[in-house]
């Protein structure tokens, strides 16, 4: 494996990290809210809203009507409604698919049901800052909404448009326009306004990540949230533009998104690094693509270290071009696979879910979906005795004696 070496876009050893440490004074800030929010629920949170976001908000002002919702989408262009309607219903009917169904079977000793429940209350958080979120509403609401759940959104204040439009459509019960650690402190222990929940999903900034860490212990969460990572493996066949794209598309994120081709060529290399610096140019967003791009790392790899490298790595999407696609079978870790798709396709349209495990979390963690929001809950009834002795072998090896007697 060997880098392509160029100011611009390489780090000192190529190599992307994964790792979501922050700096002491994150937790202990992200800490503080969170109990002021426990002390003081509604205040913490107006005051925490005036502080970070600059917004004076009265306490009935937190919750947003779900009239205003419906109010947003029938403001937005008819194009935009269009396209978030069609989202949803992709998105619908990709969960539908993969719903799992409710076994019951009896053997020689017992009856068992196998019974899915939706996760009561979830709560969903949804980024504002410099770009409004609707996908991520729809894309962490409706599966949540098709499981059963009542569905929670925080926001930050004076919430975009678009962004309420798309709460209406995922047919959400609670919208609140609390950002911040603060929404996460929230969320877990309630205020005199906001419902406690039961487990919290998306994405946000450090403060966010942190808060959820830290709530972990008292709340479900789905995982924590770093930067987006893609990483592309492309031949000579590839469109080095295509490939360029999508990585630029990735880049325009955040200042702190990880973006990598492993080229199986060096003249793949290095046209797709030549189409990136191009893209980099014409940008809307080029101030922060052109921080993310600079620690973006290439590298002439073969196959074999490029599957490797992706299973060690377990990044948030791997897109794949070409003959490379003949690896997609090999991957075990990675949030997400794109074979000769564009990524940001998935982020909108196609009906699978954009959020995704990153910082190495795809090891243990995959995609979004309804499954994140059912738990099993499992009847047994004995129909004939015949399993108490060994079940009291174990028990006395155990030294439990009281669960041997029961047996008994």
């Amino acid at each position: 494996m060997r880098e392509v070496k160029t100011t611009e876009t390489s780090t000192a050893k190529g190599e992307i990290r994964t790792d979501a440490s922050y700096p002491e004074e994150i937790w202990k800030t992200a800490e503080k809210i969170i109990q002021t929010v426990r002390k003081d629920g509604d205040q913490a949170l107006l005051r925490f809203s005036k502080e970070f976001d600059k917004q004076d908000l009265a306490a009935t002002e937190l919750g947003i009507p779900l009239t205003d919702c419906q109010k947003a989408l029938l403001a937005i262009p008819s194009e935009v409604r269009e396209a978030l309607e069609l989202s949803a219903e992709r998105i619908r009917e990709f969960n539908e698919k993969i719903r799992p169904k409710d076994v019951s079977w009896t053997d020689a000793f017992a009856e068992f049901s196998w019974r899915w429940t939706p996760v009561e209350s979830v709560g969903i958080y949804v980024p504002g800052g410099t770009a409004a979120y609707p996908s991520s509403v729809l894309m962490a609401a409706i599966p949540a909404k098709q499981a059963g759940s009542r569905v929670t959104i925080c926001t930050p204040p004076r919430p975009a448009t678009v962004t309420l439009a798309a709460c209406a459509v995922a047919d959400v019960d609670a919208v609140f326009q609390v950002g911040g650690a603060q929404a996460i402190a929230a969320m877990t222990y309630g205020t005199e306004t906001i419902q406690k929940v039961d487990r919290i999903i998306g994405p946000g900034g450090v403060f966010v990540d942190a808060a959820k860490r830290l709530c972990a212990k008292d709340v479900a969460i789905d995982f924590p949230a770093g930067p987006t990572e893609l990483v592309a493996v492309a031949g000579p066949d590839a469109d080095a533009s295509q490939v360029a794209a999508d990585l630029v598309a990735q880049a325009e994120h955040d200042v702190r998104a990880k973006v990598r081709l492993l080229a199986l060529d060096e003249k793949t290399a290095e046209a797709v690094k030549k189409a990136v610096q191009e893209k980099v140019k014409k940008t809307a967003r080029a101030a922060i693509v052109a921080q993310s791009i600079r620690n973006a790392v290439f590298q002439v790899v073969s196959r074999e270290a490029a599957v490797e490298a992706l299973n060690k790595g377990a990044f948030e999407h791997v897109a794949l071009y070409g003959k490379a696609a003949g690896i997609s079978g090999r991957i075990r870790n990675c949030g997400a696979v794109y074979v000769d798709t564009p990524p940001a396709l998935g982020d909108y349209a196609l009906g699978s879910n954009h959020v995704l495990p990153t910082g190495g979390f795809a090891r243990s963690a995959g995609m979004l979906s309804i499954l994140d929001f059912l738990k099993a809950v499992v009847t047994i009834r004995r129909t004939q005795k015949g399993l108490e002795k060994a079940a009291m072998a174990i028990a006395k090896s155990e030294g439990l004696f009281a669960h041997a007697d029961s047996l008994e």
